[in-house]
């Protein structure tokens, strides 16, 4: 067969099934627009860090005592909206066809999906927004975005349909009833573990053993002594914490995968200036920053990681072993 036959036959394909893993073809879904805000107010959930979630697998469910998925798994990645509540998405993969967006609290998930009608038929170019009416469980409107053309489909709840342009998918998160909020301390809208870490801090110096408590990595494997064991050590130091008769001050954190320590000074001791170097470690699960079990001590097995998780925090004790030396030296000039 000629060459230029062969070509032909090529570009006549393409023409036909479409050549897909042309990167050009999926320019369009690498950096996709959103922007989300309050039902309440409309205002823009500004600089606030959100969890993404495959939504498809049946398994997907949020609890929201511990605001974090199931099973990590489900877990994406994290953005971090700008003053405006704009953020991007990767939406390459065509094969996670439904996504779950975790703002947290007080907000409640959203959801959307791929599929170009209401008929929930799977496409990698649009985006499916259920609408509902403010304050209610109805569904008033479905937008479809079409990601090539930049357009929206939207559809009404009497089957009428409008088409216009957009630049950005709008999200709408409603606030958790009162009934369904966890009584959980609040915790910072883009908690890294620096911010988790001085919330932490925050909590036992003014007293609140309680919320400082539910910020601990507890696993539900853990024996019922361990955990009261646990609870009463934070209720026992955050009375002199609370008098100003014992302190902790943060200095910085380092992070490694889904391990980080804290570097905290007991900078006040029994009513007296004090320099006391200790660790604070934090595991990040499920896409949130908790505090391992055990104030200053090295416990992760509490939590009970794997090998490999293992291997960072033990890293991360040499690290702070060394960190420690060098403020230490930087402090005392020896």
């Amino acid at each position: 067969m000629p060459k230029y036959s062969f070509r032909v036959l090529l570009v006549s394909a393409c023409l036909f099934v479409g050549c897909d893993h042309h990167p050009k073809k999926r320019a369009h879904l690498t950096s996709v627009k959103f922007r989300i805000v309050a039902e309440r107010d409309d205002s823009p959930l500004s600089n606030r860090e959100l969890q993404v979630f495959d939504g498809r697998p049946e398994d997907v469910r949020f609890e929201f005592v511990k605001t974090k998925a199931s099973a990590p798994k489900h877990y994406l990645t994290s953005v971090t909206t700008d003053a405006k509540g704009f953020f991007t998405l990767d939406l390459s993969d065509s094969s996670i066809t439904g996504f779950v967006i975790q703002p947290g609290l007080p907000y409640d998930i959203v959801r959307f999906e791929r599929s170009s009608d209401i008929g929930h038929t799977k496409s990698a170019d649009h985006v499916r927004v259920i609408r509902l009416k403010k304050g209610t469980r109805q569904v008033f409107r479905n937008d479809i975005f079409d990601l090539r053309r930049h357009m929206v489909k939207q559809i009404g709840i009497d089957k009428r349909e409008t088409e216009l342009p957009f630049q950005e998918i709008l999200l709408t998160a409603r606030e958790l009833t009162k009934t369904a909020q966890p009584d959980l301390p609040a915790r910072s809208p883009s908690a890294g573990p620096a911010a988790t870490a001085k919330l932490f801090l925050e909590h036992l110096h003014a007293g609140r053993a309680a919320d400082a408590f539910q910020m601990y990595a507890i696993n539900e494997k853990m024996s019922k002594r361990l955990v009261d064991e646990e609870r009463s050590d934070l209720e026992r130091i955050s009375v002199p914490a609370k008098a100003g008769t014992w302190h902790l001050a943060f200095i910085e954190v380092h992070v490694e995968g889904a391990g980080a320590v804290a570097v905290v000074n007991e900078d006040v001791k029994r009513g007296q200036p004090s320099f006391d170097l200790d660790p604070l470690y934090l595991v990040r699960l499920e896409g949130q920053w908790w505090i391992i079990p055990g104030m200053t001590k090295h416990d992760p097995a509490s939590v009970l990681l794997s090998e490999e998780e293992y291997a960072v925090f033990n890293s991360l004790e040499q690290w702070f072993k060394t960190r420690k030396h060098e403020l230490k030296k930087a402090k005392t000039g020896a």
